[in-house]
Formats: C-alpha cells, sequence, structure tokens
C-alpha cells in the first residue's frame, strides 16, 4: 500500500513539473507574442504619421495651385490629389484593420 501511494505521489509530482514547464513554454511565448505585436505598432504608427505628414504636404500644394489661372490643368490637378488622397486613406484604413487583427491575436 504503501509503496502504491508513493508511486502515485511520484506520478503527480512528474505531473505537476510537466505542467510547469508547459506554463513556462506558454508563458514565454505569450510574452514574445506581445512584444513583436508592439513592435508592430510601433512600425504602423510611424507609417501612419508619414502618410499623414504626407497628406498635409499635398494639401499644402493644393492650396498653392488652387489659385492657378489654366482651370482646366487646375481640374485635373486637384482630381490627382483628392485620388492620391483617397488612395492614401484607404491604405490608411487597411493597415489600422491589420494593426487591430494583430491586436486580437
Amino acid at each position: 500500500m504503501r509503496v502504491h501511494n508513493e508511486k502515485v505521489i511520484s506520478e503527480r509530482k512528474k505531473q505537476l513539473e510537466n505542467m510547469k514547464r508547459e506554463f513556462n513554454s506558454a508563458k514565454a511565448e505569450d510574452s514574445e507574442m506581445k512584444r513583436m505585436i508592439e513592435v508592430e505598432s510601433q512600425k504602423l504608427r510611424a507609417f501612419e504619421k508619414g502618410l499623414q505628414n504626407e497628406a498635409e504636404r499635398l494639401s499644402a500644394e493644393s492650396a498653392k495651385f488652387a489659385g492657378h489661372q489654366n482651370h482646366k490643368q487646375k481640374i485635373q490637378y486637384l482630381k490627382k490629389i483628392k485620388l492620391e488622397n483617397l488612395k492614401l486613406k484607404q491604405e490608411l484604413a487597411k493597415l489600422k484593420a491589420e494593426k487591430s487583427l494583430k491586436q486580437m491575436h
């Protein structure tokens, strides 16, 4: 009976050690994932800032040409600026969505 109890205790200790190793491994993986998400988040924030700067530059450039005398040329230029602005906004929205997905996982 005593030998049986010692075997059970020994098995339980082994199970506990295995569970501790698995827990520590999962904890390390979680920490690494959090670190990777933070790095990606920082990259996305920097990219977003760059897009905002580009949009501001284009807006300033657009304002500069707003007084242009050739109206057909002005209209074509403004169409180009609006299209580029739309593309930048779509790209920003896509990156924000990717960021949100990465943070969920």
